[in-house]
């Protein structure tokens, strides 16, 4: 809700500072934010509740640290967006911390 809040205010400040009127969403506008308001997030609780239900909390919660990785891949592969070094790194540090929280403790035994 903070983050909701800021961007708000964000927003209105960019609105009072350039003077520019604002104008009214296009159909368009308002079909993509029904839809990712609705269907997308829909089905992403849907499946995480499903995920949930068969797996145990804590391997789901570090799985949903594939978020960004899956981001970047979807903006690399399908809308042609540059791959930097510093994206690579921040992925394997990553993919390293969910191994690492992943894998079992074989000395605690």
């Amino acid at each position: 809700m903070r983050l909701s809040a800021s961007s708000a205010v964000d927003g209105l400040l960019v609105v009072w500072t350039t003077r520019q009127p604002l104008n009214a969403p296009s159909l368009s506008a308002w079909a993509g934010l029904l839809f990712l308001g609705i269907v997308a997030s829909a089905l992403a609780y849907l499946v995480y509740g499903y995920v949930l239900r068969v797996l145990d909390a804590s391997l789901v919660g570090v799985y949903t640290n594939l978020d960004p990785i899956v981001g970047v891949l979807i903006a690399v592969l399908f809308f042609g967006e540059a791959l930097h070094s510093g994206q690579v790194i921040g992925g394997l540090i990553a993919l390293l911390g969910m191994w690492l929280a992943s894998s079992e403790n074989k000395s605690a035994r």
